[in-house]
């Protein structure tokens, strides 16, 4: 009989860890903007990654958002990031 997880497994290479989208783009920030913020407050969704923290933060890494973009491209190529909200 044909077993369902063993045709499965090849796909579980496609979906992105999104431990390792959230860590990357936490090191970006800080390495570009300066900025500190915790892993828990990015979150990453189908080439988006949304910030759920305070404003004032948020329009700062907005404000060098192609830096920030390019720095996580360096360091994690295979995934395709398009933006940051």
């Amino acid at each position: 009989m044909f077993s369902i997880n063993s045709f499965l497994e090849r796909f579980t290479q496609l979906i992105p860890d999104t431990h390792v989208v959230k860590k990357s783009c936490a090191m970006s920030i800080l390495s570009v903007c300066g900025i500190s913020i915790p892993e828990d407050v990015i979150s990453y969704k189908q080439g988006t990654i949304f910030l759920t923290c305070r404003p004032t933060i948020k329009n700062e890494i907005l404000l060098h958002k192609k830096e920030v973009l390019e720095d996580i491209r360096k360091h994690i190529p295979d995934i395709h990031i398009e933006r940051i909200i």
